[in-house]
């Protein structure tokens, strides 16, 4: 089976994460969850379909740790009603 040709955004990202990524090792154990290589590996050893798969699973984890980061940030955050209500309090009587 020939190579899937990618476009020139998909390219960009397949160099980027080897750019940025390239020199961490893979245990087997996470090379085998990420792209079914059952050896330890470089990411910038991993072929152009391992770098997508890489690609999908670092994105899908960095947007579940935003979200998380996010939920955070809301939950300290007091919404109108209690601004109001901080604000009755400061307030003279």
């Amino acid at each position: 089976m020939p190579p899937v040709k990618l476009s020139i955004a998909c390219m960009a990202i397949v160099d980027s994460i080897v750019e940025n990524y390239g020199d961490i090792m893979l245990t087997d154990t996470h090379a085998e969850q990420i792209c079914g290589v059952k050896k330890e590996i470089l990411v910038k050893d991993l072929t152009t379909t391992q770098l997508l798969q890489y690609a999908l699973i670092h994105a899908h984890l960095t947007i579940n740790d935003l979200a998380s980061a996010l939920e955070q940030i809301k939950a300290t955050k007091p919404n109108r009603e209690q601004r109001r209500a901080n604000k009755k309090l400061i307030l003279p009587s």
